[in-house]
């Protein structure tokens, strides 16, 4: 029979009571002193420890070793970032977020809002599925939101510029003041060289392009083909002299044929004057004459210095006294200078037209506006005599 039972953590020589002797009873004794002093609960040296039996009162040196085999460690989320004297070196939660203290005693936040915070230069947010890269055999940066779907930016100007050295940049910039947001949308590629237009809702529109027939696109210019303003283009009385400038509309421009008495008026029709490039005709009247000279009528034109076609038509000089014989005399004058004076004949009591003989082509008047004025004088004023429907036509020519 045994006199010791051995412990089942230790193996402690426990004396059996009653059976043990006295003198080897004190050495198993002694024996299992010895071993209770030097146990450190490791396997084979009494019971592990539990978490139960363990009550962490003071920081907890591991002595320069590693803690292994854990499975997460957990932070008790502090107040705000550690600033202690003593807290160099250390890993902890403040608030929502990871921080690590370095031993210059720099406070370094880890996350932020959700993802990993980079360094100085590096994009914050930045985590799967969302990606930056560099293609290098097409030089571009790609930017996505998500795996094969492409990421919206937000930033201020973008400058363009060429994949060469040193090229110069296109710089892309919002207006300087804006009431609030809005899109601009470019439009599809059209098959043919269009016109851009920009609607309210910042759709840039292709849908209007040159048929080569009204617009036509010549060189890098946009413009009219000639012959392509018709009377389909242009309602009756809509273009007048207002709209065109002297001397821009030329053979060029007008096709053979294509104006009519529609289109054209003779220019200073019963007007008493006319700018460059027009005629004039003034309006019939009657106008009683004496024996002194009487202006019967009168005209202004602009000229360009080329021979002045002067005539007088449709008059005739009336004397109702019968057998009282009367001549009518002529006077034209331009600029107060006579250029043509004739006696026009004698009447007694009928009428006397006045001829279309008196007509004068006069050159050299020079350019500039000329005032014609045409004088009658009747060689006898009984019967108050009178010259009736005369009209003056100016005309210069080309």
């Amino acid at each position: 029979m045994p006199t010791t039972n051995p412990s089942p953590n230790m193996g402690l020589p426990i004396p059996a009571v009653g059976v043990d002797p006295g003198p080897q009873w004190a050495v198993d004794i002694n024996s299992c002193l010895t071993l209770l002093d030097q146990h450190n609960h490791t396997p084979g040296s009494g019971v592990q420890i539990p978490t139960a039996g363990i009550s962490v009162n003071s920081d907890f040196p591991f002595n320069d070793y590693n803690l292994t085999t854990i499975r997460s460690a957990r932070f008790q989320a502090q107040g705000s970032p550690l600033s202690l004297p003593a807290d160099l070196g250390c890993l902890y939660v403040s608030g929502a977020d990871l921080y690590y203290n370095d031993t210059s005693g720099n406070q370094v936040r880890i996350t932020q809002s959700g993802s990993v915070v980079g360094p100085t230069g590096s994009i914050s947010g930045l985590n799967a599925p969302a990606s930056a890269s560099y293609v290098a055999i097409n030089q571009t940066f790609v930017w996505q939101s998500a795996a094969a779907t492409s990421a919206d930016m937000d930033f201020g100007s973008a400058t363009f510029r060429n994949i060469t050295p040193s090229s110069n940049g296109v710089t892309v910039s919002p207006p300087a003041s804006i009431g609030s947001n809005y899109s601009l949308t470019l439009p599809t590629l059209p098959s043919q060289t269009n016109i851009m237009t920009l609607d309210t809702s910042g759709n840039i529109v292709g849908a209007f392009y040159p048929d080569g027939s009204t617009i036509a696109v010549a060189g890098q210019v946009l413009k009219v083909p000639d012959q392509g303003i018709t009377a389909t283009q242009i309602a009756n009385n809509t273009i007048t002299a207002s709209q065109i400038a002297n001397n821009t509309i030329t053979a060029t421009q007008v096709a053979n044929y294509t104006l009519g008495p529609t289109q054209l008026q003779t220019p200073g029709y019963n007007s008493a004057s006319a700018s460059l490039g027009q005629s004039v005709i003034t309006n019939p009247n009657t106008i009683g004459i004496s024996t002194s000279a009487t202006i019967i009528s009168s005209g202004t034109i602009v000229t360009k210095g080329n021979p002045l076609y002067i005539a007088l038509i449709n008059g005739y000089f009336n004397t109702p006294s019968p057998g009282t014989p009367a001549s009518l005399s002529i006077t034209i004058t331009i600029n107060s200078s006579p250029v043509y004076t004739a006696v026009m004949g004698t009447e007694t009591g009928a009428y006397l037209n006045v001829p279309c003989s008196a007509v004068s082509t006069v050159a050299g008047v020079g350019a500039g506006t000329q005032t014609v004025i045409v004088y009658a004088t009747a060689s006898s004023a009984v019967g108050s005599p009178t010259v009736n429907g005369v009209q003056l036509c100016l005309y210069e020519f080309k």
